[in-house]
């Protein structure tokens, strides 16, 4: 099974994945926590290489730089699958759409389609950004800068919602609200996980 994490910076992806991995883990399940871009040495390459940058990057190089690292992960990610692996990746498509949003959307979903596995579920974390900063800095009254960062994290939040209810975002979307307590959340998510496991395997 293919799980991916995704939301706004701040909603708590790489937490709650990582709870997840732990979860399953214990639980005797053979899982595998990944992030997209990253794991694959390709996939490596090309995150330090972007965070390395100091010259700006166009949003096509950006986003033909992102879908290359996931085609090779998702190569990675179906051997995993075809081994009996649970896979759980920290970002997949979703983020691209949403940050690469400049970009024609049919070209990113086009290369997708040829070079990519769909997750059997994709969790969408679902929070205010303001909540989201408030956690992350507490209740200081914020600055001109970062209130306009928040009015960029507000459209991208609408943007992650918008794109959440294309095919190829997951063969199950679930939609959780991110500001819930994180062991309530995680436990939201692991019921999530086990029901969707179950209509799998039921039909196989």
């Amino acid at each position: 099974m293919f799980v991916c994490f995704e939301g706004i910076d701040g909603a708590g992806k790489s937490t709650q994945a990582a709870l997840l991995y732990e979860n399953l883990r214990t639980a005797g399940v053979n899982v595998e926590l990944v992030r997209d871009p990253g794991t694959t040495r390709l996939g490596q390459s090309i995150r330090q290489l972007i965070l390395d940058c100091d010259e700006p990057i166009t949003p096509a190089a950006q986003a033909l730089l992102f879908s290359a690292a996931r085609a090779e992960l998702s190569t990675y990610i179906e051997k995993k699958i075809s081994a009996g692996t649970t896979v759980i990746c920290d970002r997949w498509l979703l983020s691209t759409l949403v940050y690469q949003v400049q970009m024609d959307a049919d070209l990113i979903l086009s290369i997708f389609d040829n070079t990519c596995i769909v997750p059997d579920l994709c969790v969408l974390l679902d929070i205010d950004p303001v909540v989201a900063e408030r956690r992350r800095l507490g209740n200081r009254l914020k600055d001109r800068y970062e209130k306009a960062e928040l009015e960029v994290k507000q459209q991208r939040r609408q943007v992650y919602l918008q794109y959440s209810k294309i095919e190829q975002c997951g063969k199950h979307v679930q939609v959780f609200d991110a500001s819930a307590p994180e062991t309530d959340l995680h436990g939201q998510i692991v019921e999530t996980f086990f029901a969707v496991n179950l209509q799998q395997r039921s039909l196989l």
